[in-house]
């Protein structure tokens, strides 16, 4: 994979707009899968490199800090599965690798040396001299607390949508929608079977559309922090 091709050239601003903008969408859809067990962490550590790429592209001077509070957020949400025996021990170590490079990056960003890529975005030109440019400003521990808290309500959002799905604790109410459309599949016979097909289906379609709404919820509450 290539993800710095737009070193080389000129940006066009609306591309790149475009890139970040489709980047960020396939991000929290990966990162609802991830919770749900169809996705890996790689996957959501992959997408969020390449946000980060499309956002240096930009440049907003948080892209670095963006990509450190994601695999943070991504660490939590993968020892909380291994908690529950739904992820191999392997991504617990491949997720904290990742927040260490994401330090890496942050840390290197915020003191103006050339900013760390990642295994899958190696550099394209050399990096300009110390001199060249001022140092990126550190981010003010109120924008800091803000996207945390984003991450932080998002994991509690995800993790809660997905033990619906699971079927670990009791869902708060009924959707209408997903009680007729878990009938329309199980059918209304009074069997265990059926009460257990339509009990799984419509706990399936609650948790895909809180996924969805948590998903929604994190974009706005990153966008305010900015």
């Amino acid at each position: 994979m290539i993800l710095w091709l737009s070193a080389a050239w000129a940006i066009d601003p609306v591309a790149a707009q475009t890139r970040a903008d489709a980047a960020i969408r396939v991000l929290q859809q990966v990162r609802v899968a991830q919770q749900g067990g169809t996705a890996t962490a790689e996957d959501v550590y992959i997408w969020s490199l390449r946000v980060l790429q499309a956002e240096r592209d930009l440049g907003r001077t948080t892209a670095e800090r963006d990509h450190l509070s994601r695999m943070n957020a991504l660490n939590t949400a993968v020892q909380d599965l291994a908690a529950h025996g739904l992820v191999a021990a392997l991504e617990v170590d491949q997720a904290a690798f990742y927040v260490a490079e994401a330090e890496l990056m942050f840390d290197a960003g915020v003191r103006g040396r050339a900013p760390i890529t990642g295994p899958v975005a190696p550099p394209a030109t050399a990096p300009a001299p110390p001199s060249a440019a001022p140092p990126t400003p550190a981010p003010s521990a109120d924008i800091e607390a803000c996207f945390e808290a984003c991450d932080a309500d998002f994991q509690r959002c995800s993790t809660t949508a997905e033990h619906f799905r699971l079927g670990v604790g009791d869902l708060d109410g009924s959707d209408g929608a997903c009680v007729q459309a878990a009938e329309k599949k199980c059918g209304t016979a009074r069997s265990q079977t059926a009460t257990d097909c339509r009990e799984q289906a419509n706990r399936a379609c609650q948790a895909e559309k809180r996924s969805a709404a948590c998903a929604a919820a994190q974009t706005k509450c990153n966008a305010r922090c900015r």
